[in-house]
């Protein structure tokens, strides 16, 4: 096989002066010329992403508070027992900086059958001794934004008595105070790798940052939360407060539906499938599924 990645076809929104850029870094790497770059943008950290078969091509953002900050993340990841990206090169290319590295090997993890060594390693994560963290730009008050919005969703399709709006304030408290374990901070299936020897990868820490064990475990998807704590409470000596998981739970989802990326359909399914955690928390569960 011939290793002429000038032959790379890139889709057509990308930037030419990128494709030129991608094309000549990936060269030094020996990418195969068969591989098919696939493009998307990030549109809040205006990064481009560009995937091939083998390496995964980032741009965008400070080079202090993204190659510096995830190879630490990454690190951490690694002496908790997970797969995580390694940093192949970095530099900067027109004032933004630009991460080079190998794509996992695993697939994503299917909605509804989270593996217990997830749990276990989100677990091993939280007890964790943390780095110190800078939250990055505008993130806290975009996350922050998403419990407004998410009472607002709520109260448009239940009314205002419905006690997931004092769930999710619960949360809302609970996200500003000053937490300090460190969360990964999107803990979901398709940031989750796993191999058939059943080893877990972890990738994108971009909102990884210092916060509660409840606000980290209430970012998974509805469907794998209960998945998730079977594996996460399984070592024992850890007390968490479902009121808080369901609170973070129902802002990601409302606030995403809020924003119609999500249907109501799936928070009304996510009510349902939340519903034994609503009710060791002693919420009468007809007030949320009806």
């Amino acid at each position: 096989m011939g290793w002429l990645v000038a032959r790379m076809t890139f889709p057509h929104a990308l930037p030419s002066e990128i494709q030129s850029f991608v094309t000549q870094r990936l060269s030094g790497w020996q990418c195969p010329a068969a591989e098919q770059p696939e493009r998307w943008q990030v549109f809040h950290s205006n990064a481009w992403v560009i995937l091939t078969e083998t390496y995964v091509f980032r741009l965008g953002d400070s080079i202090d508070l993204t190659v510096s900050r995830e190879e630490t993340l990454w690190e951490i990841g690694r002496r908790c027992g997970a797969n995580t990206p390694s940093l192949l090169e970095a530099g900067i290319f027109e004032g933004k900086s630009y991460m080079l590295y190998r794509r996992l090997p695993g697939t994503p993890v299917c909605l509804g059958r989270l593996p217990p060594v997830a749990g276990r390693f989100l677990r091993t994560l939280h007890d964790t001794e943390p780095p110190p963290l800078t939250r990055r730009g505008n993130w806290p008050s975009r996350r922050e934004h998403r419990y407004e919005v998410a009472q607002n969703c709520m109260r448009a399709y239940f009314g205002a008595e419905h006690p997931g709006l004092w769930l999710i304030q619960r949360a809302w408290g609970d996200f500003n105070r000053a937490g300090q374990v460190l969360n990964h901070g999107d803990f979901r299936g398709s940031n989750l790798l796993l191999t058939e020897e059943q080893q877990l990868g972890v990738i994108d820490w971009t909102d990884a940052h210092l916060g509660t064990r409840e606000e980290d475990i209430g970012g998974c998807e509805p469907q794998d939360i209960m998945a998730l704590l079977e594996g996460y409470q399984a070592k024992g000596g850890c007390s968490l407060d479902m009121e808080l998981v369901v609170g973070h739970g129902l802002a990601r989802v409302a606030s995403l539906v809020q924003f119609a990326v999500l249907s109501s359909d799936y928070l009304q399914r996510a009510l349902v499938t939340l519903q034994p955690l609503i009710l060791s928390i002693d919420l009468l569960p007809t007030h949320l599924t009806r």
